[in-house]
């Protein structure tokens, strides 16, 4: 504490009392000055350190890394058509299927892929080239990458149904992920046909069972075989009716040419 005394000041000038007051010339760096009192009873001043405080700095955040894209992950999508329980089978048309970061099937993020049907009833394509660690949704879609849940071929109506989930994750490098749905038709369109099974006939006596196609083989066989047999008879009884009529023409010769030489 420093204490000092002003003494012998004038207490009036030009007839009007002076007021004095104290102040600190030089506050010493981080303090604050504080005056309080009066001429009469004295001042005080209060010099108040204030610690310096260090500007606030954002916490250190680690470098985000680049997702892990690899050739070998895959997500293998299988399509197949059916009617009424039945395998359906398309001759020549073209359906498309895309993946999708959201479950909507909003937020399109691969090109869109074509699954073509020439006279088969399943298709399949793939995506390759995904991140590691990523979760794809699989959806059928339009030529534009739009998501639908049905659609339509000339004129009749089909549902897509994904039975197993459409739902591919793609959780370590090199992974390969199948997904597989069905297009569920209400009628079989034009260009589209149900493979029909070949009818079968059952012999009840053997209780063999043969198929339509088997026994019209058959037949042939038997056919053909009943025809080689009497086309070898009929040649060698030809050439055996030849041969004696030849010898019965030779003996009459030779008859006839000893009779006149006993008449000379």
């Amino acid at each position: 504490m420093y204490r000092y005394t002003w003494s012998g000041l004038a207490k009036y000038s030009e007839g009007k009392e002076i007021t004095y007051t104290v102040t600190e010339s030089a506050v010493p760096t981080g303090y604050t000055a504080e005056i309080t009192g009066n001429a009469t009873e004295g001042f005080t001043i209060t010099n108040s350190h204030t610690p310096e405080t260090e500007p606030e700095t954002e916490p250190e955040t680690e470098p985000q890394s680049e997702p892990e894209t690899s050739a070998d992950n895959m997500i293998s999508v299988t399509k197949n058509l059916t009617y009424n329980g039945d395998v359906l089978y398309a001759k020549n048309v073209t359906f498309y299927v895309a993946l999708f970061t959201d479950e909507a099937r909003t937020e399109r993020v691969s090109e869109v892929k074509a699954i073509t049907f020439t006279n088969a009833s399943s298709g399949t394509t793939a995506f390759t080239g995904l991140v590691t660690g990523k979760t794809y949704y699989v959806g059928e879609c339009d030529a534009d990458g739009n998501a639908i849940a049905s659609g339509n071929v000339d004129g009749t109506l089909f549902y897509v149904n994904f039975s197993n989930g459409y739902t591919a994750t793609i959780a370590n490098t090199g992974d390969n992920v199948s997904v597989t749905f069905e297009n569920e038709f209400l009628d079989v369109p034009y260009g589209f046909y149900i493979e029909e099974e070949e009818p079968t006939i059952t012999n009840e006596e053997s209780e063999t069972t043969v198929t339509e196609s088997e026994e019209e083989t058959e037949k042939e066989s038997e056919t053909e075989t009943k025809a080689v047999q009497t086309g070898d008879e009929t040649p060698l009884a030809g050439m055996m009716g030849l041969m004696l009529l030849a010898l019965a023409i030779l003996l009459a010769t030779g008859m006839t040419a000893g009779l006149r030489r006993r008449r000379r």
